[in-house]
């Protein structure tokens, strides 16, 4: 299924709360760097030490690493994940890799299956990391790091409940508008 927001993929009555781009993170960097480095210390040492057909040898494995490194750095910037006032939303591109409709937390506390922690400080304000389970399969749906506090609070609102001021309806504390009412929440 595709998932383009505003355009395509949300259900009715659904609005987008939360959405990031995964990033790279760190191993990406390292790795490329590790690469391209050792790459041409090997290819420069196959070809002064060794001979033509070692130092030729030794180009294939650097550019079929450099051709892993590209792809992996592409699906990560592709990758993006969403919080609707209904489910949680992976994709990569426009597809839908993971979803979670939020009404599988059902009444159970959302602490059991959120795990929030400061990865690290950048400009003397924390980042997050935050990783959330399928209560039903333990698998990790989310993992996302390097959030800002703003991202962490759009997550603890998951499960919380405010009335309709018009109907008095519980919603979601996601929701924008009233399930039963339409009104403004």
């Amino acid at each position: 299924m595709r998932f383009a927001p505003p355009s395509e993929g949300l259900l009715s009555n659904e609005n987008v709360v939360w959405a990031r781009k995964q990033g790279i993170g760190f191993w990406i960097p390292f790795f490329g760097i590790f690469l391209v480095i050792g790459g041409c210390l090997l290819i420069v040492f196959s070809f002064s030490f060794v001979d033509v057909v070692a130092g030729a040898a030794a180009i294939v494995p650097v550019l079929v690493g450099l051709f892993f490194l590209a792809k992996a750095t592409i699906n990560a910037l592709k990758t993006k994940f969403f919080l609707t006032n209904q489910r949680i939303i992976q994709t990569k591109g426009t597809k839908i890799v993971k979803e979670m409709p939020l009404e599988r937390f059902g009444d159970q506390p959302l602490e059991q299956y959120i795990e929030i922690k400061v990865g690290y400080m950048e400009n003397d304000e924390p980042r997050y990391v935050v990783k959330i389970n399928d209560p039903v399969t333990a698998e990790t749906i989310v993992e996302c790091r390097g959030l800002d506090k703003s991202s962490v609070e759009a997550f603890e609102k998951i499960g919380k409940e405010t009335r309709c001021l018009y109907c008095h309806q519980k919603n979601s504390v996601l929701n924008a508008r009233c399930s039963y009412c339409s009104a403004t929440l």
